[in-house]
């Protein structure tokens, strides 16, 4: 079906808003970085302990690990449009809460509601997105979600220092505000109205989402897009039975590993702490203007990825990612070890702004986007669903051990074992994905399940 730039302004529109509710999950996770040092304050509204601030930081984690497991029902039940609708509510009412909280208790309520809407928000608009766009599209609309949320962190890194605690508050709810008010006006999503016998409503979505074209190619793709459906019913089977086949096993191991490093990495620590980070490393720079540093360069490099992963794949990248991150942190470790040994460290104190930005860049271009994408190519379309819902939940699950426990480590052992830890896991994973994840490049879906599954695969002449 032939379609021009014009024929997609309503997927390029969609992609508008889709990019308000990565946003708003990127103001849920850098929320903490200008708050924690304002709440743990002598003269704070609200004071905290620093085991207090780490709980803030982490239970966020305990919700996101509930929504994956939940989408599941709840995109089936309501759709995608109005999963993603009450993703948005509750992430709205987890803002009035924080604003309205007399009592840390309350806070770690509001906390644990916003990490559950925004895993909410997260899984519904992945199948959204996937389900609207055609070929052309679907790595542009894709792409939006690094760049998205990379401008919520930086809200909140920009505006933090200078706004009181309500008012950030305001500030950060607004963009789910404004994602229900325009995204409530868009159709569901074709794949869903066919899933529930709505032909005609199916037809009428396509049509809007494919630039109002003729009836009879939106019947065509329709046929094309039921086809499919059925062909996966067909082959639809109990999630436990599918991991029963020696290839299911071995994507799932990976997917598992893979969203496990990307915590490990630390990524969560420097998004929720950077602030406080700063502050400990005793910098010249104010540490709001280091955090403010770091997401610039976050939002500069959210880009990369995409033409990365199209030259080299998804296995170099993560190796090379891997080696960089270990020296960074390695690097940030010594740093702080000599500042707490009483080094005087007032010449290379620029280290840990280098460092987070090296850092950064890295992650940003590797191990942010590319875990996921490598999910969507090593899974089976029947097994998919259940599958990215598991892990999911490992990721969210892992974020609550690393930000948790952070402050501990660093509070007992220094910060410097901390970054140590992570250089360590980075190490590990560089091994992992040296020898146990395949290299997909030029291969197509069946070669990638049947080199996990062992089986012989037929050269292609045309793989680059």
């Amino acid at each position: 079906m032939e379609n021009d730039g014009g024929h997609r302004r309503h997927l390029y529109f969609t992609a508008i808003i889709v990019s308000l509710g990565y946003s708003s999950v990127g103001c849920v996770f850098s929320w903490t970085s200008p708050t924690l040092p304002r709440l743990m304050a002598k003269d704070s509204w609200l004071p905290i302990t620093e085991e207090q601030g780490s709980w803030i930081a982490s239970i966020m984690a305990i919700g996101g690990t509930i929504g994956p497991l939940l989408s599941g029902k709840l995109l089936d039940c309501l759709g995608r449009k109005w999963t993603l609708i009450l993703a948005a509510l509750l992430l709205i009412i987890s803002w009035i809460v924080l604003a309205l909280a007399s009592c840390v208790e309350i806070l770690y309520g509001g906390r644990i509601i916003s990490g559950f809407s925004t895993a909410l928000m997260f899984m519904a608009l992945i199948l959204y997105i996937a389900e609207i766009s055609d070929e052309v599209s679907r790595g542009m609309l894709s792409s939006t979600s690094e760049f998205s949320l990379a401008i919520g962190f930086n809200l909140q890194y920009f505006a933090g220092p200078y706004l009181s605690y309500k008012m950030l508050i305001v500030v950060s709810v607004c963009l789910p505000i404004l994602f229900i008010l325009l995204f409530i006006w868009l159709p569901e999503s074709p794949h869903y109205l066919i899933a529930k016998g709505k032909k005609e409503e199916s037809i009428k979505s396509l049509r809007w989402f494919r630039g109002n074209i003729p009836r009879d190619c939106a019947e065509k793709e329709i046929v094309i897009i039921e086809s499919t459906m059925y062909e996966m019913i067909k082959k639809k089977e109990s999630f436990w039975t599918l991991m029963k086949v020696t290839g299911n096993q071995k994507a799932l191991g990976i997917a598992c590993f893979l969203m496990a490093a990307q915590q490990f990495s630390g990524i969560n620590v420097i998004q929720l702490y950077s602030e406080m980070i700063f502050m400990y490393s005793g910098t010249k720079l104010k540490p709001a203007y280091c955090s403010m540093i770091v997401g610039t360069f976050q939002l500069i490099s959210s880009g990369l990825a995409a033409p990365l992963t199209k030259k080299f794949g998804f296995k170099t990248p993560l190796l090379i990612a891997s080696i960089l991150i270990t020296i960074e942190h390695f690097v940030m470790g010594l740093f702080f070890y000599l500042l707490k040994t009483g080094r005087d460290v007032s010449s290379i104190d620029w280290i840990p702004v280098v460092c987070m930005v090296l850092y950064i860049l890295t992650y940003s271009a590797t191990y942010g986007p590319l875990p996921w994408g490598v999910i969507g190519e090593i899974f089976p379309t029947n097994l998919k669903a259940n599958a990215s819902s598991i892990v999911a939940a490992i990721n969210f699950s892992t974020t609550f051990l690393v930000t948790k426990f952070f402050t501990n480590i660093s509070e007992y052992f220094g910060i410097s074992v901390s970054f140590w830890i992570f250089s360590v896991s980075m190490i590990v994973s560089f091994f992992f994905v040296l020898i146990l994840q395949p290299n997909t490049k030029g291969m197509s879906l069946q070669d990638i399940q049947d080199k996990l599954n062992e089986k012989r695969i037929k050269p292609n002449i045309n793989q680059s």
